[in-house]
This record gives structure tokens, C-alpha cells and sequence, in this order.
């Protein structure tokens, strides 16, 4: 498979996340979460032709590589582990029920890990970011603002960014009802730093030079000097 057809099937998948109203988070009983992973879908295949090719590939994904063979074996895992719930002794079933848990749980976690290593990487992934709100229908806040840093903190975060549905009980709400309404978030990396590089050839320097009668410098010294940048016509 290649590389732009998974990344297709990732962006549609994303765009699903962001349309669909109240986002959820990505877990083992969330629908298009399954889908993406379904037996026989392009994901599931790619996957596969991973593995198969480690050999080749571990230069490159060794990472994708080995969590997609995890993947493999926690499913693998799982599926025998089914088996035990008809078990006569009971005992043995309710200690099965207790790793099946535990295996969707770590199954719902490398799928998760499988979509961030998938995703293209940026250069503004390991930055911090703002996040700004601001109100949309029938919104309360009509904007706030924060800082968010940490590891990769806009790798994390970059995909929230679009419409949310807000849900929320007023204080004037006598009745206790739900109010629905939507805020439009935005997430902005924040630069690490900043290489400003100026052409000479786009500035222009005035100089200015005292006039009249006065001490012996006067004519001979710049007291004012303004400073022009060309293409923007920006002057200090």
C-alpha cells in the first residue's frame, strides 16, 4: 500500500473527529476507531505488509514496526483468552474476564500509538502552543486564551483545533436544564525561535545633521538617523 493512500484514510478519519458533534476520546468500544482497524480494511493490510517486511523496513519504522507487531500479539492475546469465558470452572472465567479487560485496554492504547506514529510529523511538534476559544452559537465565553507547553505538546493537541459542542447548565437555569451551544478552538504552535534575516539592499538610511550657528560639531555630526525598510516601508 502506498503511503498517500494510508495517509488519505487517516486524514478522513480525522475529519470524522472533528465534524461529528462532542468528541470522544479514541477508545477500544469507539466505532470509527474500530473501523479504521477492521480485518481486511487498507489500514489492517498496511499493517500487515509492515510486519511482513521488517526485515526491510526496520531502518526506517522500526517503531510502527514493533507496535504493530504488539498489536498483533495483545489480539492474538485476547482472542484465546475469549475461549476461557465458556469454562466450567468459575474460577477460571471471572480471571479471564479480568485480562480481557486488561487486553482491550492495552489493544485501545497501541491503536492509539499506531495513529500518532502514522500521522506526518512537523517541525512544530515538539513546541508549545496557545489555544484560543471563541464563542460561536449561543456561546457564554466570548473568548479566552492559554499557554500550553510540555512534551510534544502540539503534536497532542494540533488536531483539536475546529468546532466543539459545549453542554453546560447556566446559574440562571431554574429548571436544571442542558444548554447547548458551540465554541471554535484554534491551536497555535508557538515558535521555539525566531531567525530574522534582513537584506541590506531593502533598507534605506536617512541622516539628519543640526543646522545654524552653534558648537564645532555642529554640520558635522548626524543627531537624527531613520532607518527604512523598502519592501514594507517600515521606518525606526
Amino acid at each position: 500500500m502506498r503511503p498517500r493512500l494510508v495517509w488519505n484514510v487517516f486524514r478522513g478519519f480525522w475529519a470524522r473527529q472533528h465534524v461529528v458533534p462532542g468528541r470522544r476520546h479514541l477508545s477500544c468500544s469507539n466505532l470509527p476507531l474500530e473501523e479504521l482497524f477492521a480485518r481486511g480494511g487498507p489500514l489492517r493490510t498496511f499493517l500487515e505488509r509492515q510486519v511482513g517486511s521488517e526485515a526491510q523496513l526496520q531502518v526506517r519504522r522500526p517503531e510502527l514496526v514493533a507496535v504493530a507487531k504488539l498489536l498483533s500479539d495483545k489480539e492474538q492475546e485476547l482472542q484465546e483468552t475469549q475461549h476461557l469465558l465458556h469454562d466450567e470452572n468459575e474460577d477460571l472465567r471471572k480471571l479471564a474476564e479480568n485480562e480481557i479487560t486488561s487486553c482491550e485496554k492495552e489493544i485501545a492504547q497501541l491503536k492509539h500509538q499506531i495513529i500518532l506514529l502514522l500521522v506526518p510529523s512537523e517541525e512544530t511538534d515538539k513546541n508549545d502552543l496557545i489555544l484560543e476559544v471563541t464563542a460561536g452559537v449561543g456561546g457564554g465565553l466570548r473568548h479566552a486564551s492559554a499557554s500550553i507547553g510540555g512534551s510534544e505538546a502540539y503534536k497532542h493537541m494540533k488536531f483539536e483545533g475546529g468546532v466543539h459542542r459545549v453542554q453546560r447548565v447556566p446559574k440562571t437555569e431554574k429548571q436544571g436544564r442542558i444548554h447547548t451551544s458551540t465554541m471554535t478552538v484554534a491551536i497555535l504552535p508557538q515558535p521555539s525561535e525566531v531567525n530574522l534575516v534582513i537584506n541590506p539592499k531593502d533598507l534605506r538610511i536617512d541622516t539628519k545633521r543640526a543646522s545654524g550657528a552653534g558648537g564645532q560639531h555642529v554640520n558635522t555630526t548626524d543627531s537624527a538617523v531613520r532607518v527604512v525598510h523598502l519592501p514594507t516601508d517600515w521606518h525606526k
